[in-house]
């Protein structure tokens, strides 16, 4: 009645799915932060497109979006003003409630077949 290795996984998807694009915005927020005033104008736009690369390879972006999404990370984390602003934070809320609704999960869908047989 513990947890199982597949029980163990299936949470961990739900997790990450549930979590992963809000804690993307968060830290984008945070290097945002970081790259407060002199800092960002001068490295802003090169962290920001690293971080912002690694983010999107994380979240399993195409790679078609990849190189714009990061070049964006770059510029909001180079634009003077936004470092008090979560916009990356309300960015990954926005798009996860926007999604269309998840698939069940596979041993729901095994549990309802062997309910019907």
């Amino acid at each position: 009645m513990g947890l199982t290795r597949e029980k163990f996984f299936e949470i961990k998807e739900r997790f990450e799915r549930a979590i992963g694009p809000v804690a993307a915005g968060f830290i984008l927020d945070l290097v945002d932060l970081a790259t407060y005033g002199v800092v960002g104008l001068l490295f802003g736009l090169l962290i920001g497109s690293f971080v912002g690369w690694y983010l999107t390879g994380v979240l399993r972006v195409s790679n078609k979006w990849r190189p714009v999404l990061s070049m964006l990370a770059g510029i909001y984390c180079m634009m003077p003003g936004t470092e008090f602003i979560p916009v990356g934070t309300i960015v990954g809320a926005c798009v996860r409630f926007f999604e269309p609704p998840a698939k069940k999960y596979h041993t729901r869908n095994k549990v309802d077949q062997h309910r019907k047989s």
